[in-house]
């Protein structure tokens, strides 16, 4: 009984008590380490070889796991970059208009810190999102929009926005893009009136 003892700690045990170095070693750390059992009983050499290729998938599927990792947070880090300097408001928003996600675009535009949108509905800031009822009006979000008026109290009323729908985790949400345009507004504003007086001057030369 004592020798069966003595082959599993030496073939069996210890071989695995490798195992759970390994694995808790750094991802930066590459060691293969070769498990297999050559002077040993036949049992003993099978189950050795076995738990080598065990461990080989498991170190190979590490590595797989570990470059998705990599390559998801290089996502994100340029999905956040975009969101970042994106030059209009930019919204995510869910099924029943309430915001989830926003750029630094949108806090200049709505006059508000980011902790005050999140989770607001878009009505709020954009009542031409609101059906009469008061639900989040679906298919407004899906037009473009030359202009539209923000809520009462804005300085800046002007805006153009459009929004596509998309998936996101099997969950229909919606990203709004919402645009200022105060200075295009005020230079058509300006140019009208130009274009009026040029008219009445020349209501006034054909009088004269």
């Amino acid at each position: 009984m004592l020798f069966i003892v003595n082959l599993f700690s030496k073939y069996i045990v210890r071989p695995i008590e490798v195992i759970t170095a390994s694995a808790m070693q750094s991802s930066d750390t590459k060691q293969t380490v070769d498990f297999t059992q050559e002077k040993a009983p036949s049992e003993v050499i099978a189950l050795s070889t076995a738990i080598d290729k065990f461990t080989r998938r498991i170190s190979i599927e590490k590595q797989k796991a570990e470059q998705e990792q990599m390559k998801a947070l290089s996502m994100h880090e340029k999905v956040n970059t975009m969101m970042e300097t994106i030059p209009c408001a930019l919204l995510l928003l869910d099924n029943n208009g309430t915001i989830k996600e926003c750029n630094p675009e949108t806090s200049l535009l709505f006059s508000s810190d980011k902790v005050d949108i999140i989770d607001q509905n878009i009505a709020l800031f954009l009542p031409a999102m609101s059906k009469l009822d008061g639900h989040f009006d679906q298919e407004m979000a899906l037009k473009n929009a030359e202009e539209s008026l923000l809520a009462p109290g804005f300085n800046n009323p002007y805006i153009e926005f459009s929004g596509q729908k998309i998936n996101l985790q099997g969950q229909r949400n919606y990203l709004m893009t919402i645009t200022d345009i105060n200075e295009r507004k005020q230079s058509q504003k300006a140019l009208s009136a130009l274009n009026e007086q040029l008219i009445n001057a020349k209501k006034f030369t054909s009088i004269g």
